[in-house]
Formats: C-alpha cells, sequence, structure tokens
C-alpha cells in the first residue's frame, strides 16, 4: 500500500473497550428476561436466535441465522468514541444487517429498557431509529471485514456520519454524564439463502 492509503488508515492501540468473540464466549438471553443484571451484560439476545460459534479454524463470533434477530453489544466509550465492527463476508449464506446506537449514562446503566422484538420494524424507518445497513455477501471467498464508525465524522460515507452525529455525539455534547455505547445489530435477511451473520470484534477508542 501507499504511504499516505497507510497514513488514512484508522489505528487504535490503546481500545477503550473490546468485546472478541475469540476470547468473549458469553452471550445472555434477554429474550425472557430484561433485569438489572441483564441489562449491565456486555453481549445480550434481545430478539430472536443470536448465539456464540467458533469452527476448527476458531473463527468465533456471535452468530444469527434468523431475519429480525437482534443483539445488543455494550462498550465503554469517551466523549467522541470511534466504534470499529469486524464482521464475516463471504461469498456463500452471508447476508446483510443494521447497526444503531444508543447513548447510556454510567446511573441508567441497569434501567434503561433492551431494545427488542417489539422495535425491529422502527429500523425500517430511519427518522424514527438512525441506522447504518452493512453487505456481508462478496464475490469470492470468505473473510472478516472491519467497517469503522468514526468520533470525528471524518468518513467518506455521509450516512455513517449522520448516524454518529444523531445517535452518539449530539447526546453526548447534551450530558456530560453518558458512560457507555450500546450498539445494536439486526439481522436483515429474509431470503433463505443469504440469513446468516457473524460478529467477531467491536472496539471503542
Amino acid at each position: 500500500a501507499e504511504k499516505a492509503e497507510v497514513n488514512g488508515c484508522f489505528i487504535c492501540l490503546e481500545p477503550r473497550d473490546r468485546l472478541d468473540a475469540r476470547a468473549l464466549e458469553s452471550i445472555v438471553d434477554g429474550t425472557k428476561n430484561d433485569g438489572p443484571s441483564v441489562r449491565e451484560s456486555p453481549v445480550v439476545v434481545t430478539c430472536g436466535d443470536w448465539r456464540w460459534v467458533t469452527d476448527e479454524r476458531r473463527r468465533s463470533g456471535w452468530q444469527s441465522d434468523r431475519a429480525g434477530s437482534l443483539i445488543r453489544f455494550r462498550l465503554k466509550a469517551d466523549e467522541e468514541p470511534t466504534i470499529s465492527l469486524t464482521y464475516m463476508t463471504s461469498h456463500a449464506s452471508f447476508g446483510n444487517f443494521q447497526v444503531t446506537f444508543r447513548p447510556i449514562s454510567k446511573v441508567s446503566a441497569s434501567m434503561q429498557p433492551l431494545m427488542g422484538c417489539d422495535d425491529v420494524a422502527n429500523f425500517e424507518n430511519k427518522t424514527i431509529l438512525p441506522s447504518k445497513s452493512l453487505e456481508g455477501r462478496r464475490a469470492e471467498f470468505s473473510l472478516w471485514e472491519t467497517y469503522i464508525f468514526p468520533g470525528k465524522l471524518d468518513s467518506n460515507d455521509t450516512d455513517t456520519n449522520e448516524l454518529m452525529r444523531k445517535t452518539i455525539l449530539d447526546k453526548m455534547r447534551e450530558s456530560s454524564n453518558i458512560e457507555y455505547v450500546d450498539m445494536y445489530v439486526k439481522n436483515n435477511n429474509y431470503h433463505m439463502d443469504r440469513r446468516r451473520i457473524k460478529i467477531q470484534t467491536i472496539t471503542s477508542c
């Protein structure tokens, strides 16, 4: 790669927080119990079939094969957090998904209700719930892909900048008590051959 291209890449040497499926196997079922201990857990299934999986090549991840399934990841965050998401892309089985964020104060960490199955339809209206759609399919091979949601709003994608501004940055400027960011990922796939989503790592910097 050219030096200018390398210099333009985002590098996070000291993450504020990191959830990595290769090191963290736990996942909490919040579909039936939305109590304080569940809400404070770092990885919670709030709708559908999300689960932790791995294989002989250690391609661990939180995986869903059912459309409308929703999972929540909780990250510690600074004032202008940059969040990276690593997910599987493949020529077979994998499809697209949607991402949204919700800033959480330390006081409300155990009190803020989780988004669940009743909130899935809101992803269809970006005025109600701003979100970003990411594609999990590729022409060939199966490879991990990393997408960056920048806290400095310097993405080449206008929709990504708007998502960060509306869901996180504006609210952080309004309140000095924000300590966490909840990332919700929704399985978007209603086609039988493209229903799989796998998330490996989420990092805040």
